[in-house]
């Protein structure tokens, strides 16, 4: 409670993030045939908002929402987002380049 703290929360479309997990699962050799995701979307979103409550009703918290699906189309925006948030202090070049659209793998 003595500290400040600065959070930056990206979000992701939920089909995406589901397909995701499914995959990192059976890249893993884990099974995932009872994966329920209309059960796994209800518990993420409640975790989120959650975290949103928390975030706002937090005095010593800031928070910055981004869009996953945001910064791989629009790099640059996004991070001016969070470079204002967090006072200019990021190499904004350095960073847009290496956002790699290609890494950009379960689209829905």
């Amino acid at each position: 409670r003595d500290e400040s703290y600065r959070v930056i929360i990206m979000r992701r479309k939920m089909d995406e993030i589901l397909a995701s997990q499914r995959r990192m699962l059976q890249n893993r050799g884990e099974p995932t045939r009872n994966m329920d995701d209309r059960k796994l979307a209800e518990v993420y979103e409640k975790d989120l908002r959650q975290v949103e409550v928390w975030a706002g009703t937090s005095p010593n918290v800031q928070a910055l929402f981004i869009s996953y699906n945001d910064l791989i189309s629009a790099a640059l925006t996004e991070l001016r987002k969070v470079d204002a948030f967090l006072d200019g202090v990021l190499e904004l070049d350095q960073m847009t380049a290496i956002v790699d659209p290609a890494l950009y793998r379960q689209r829905r």
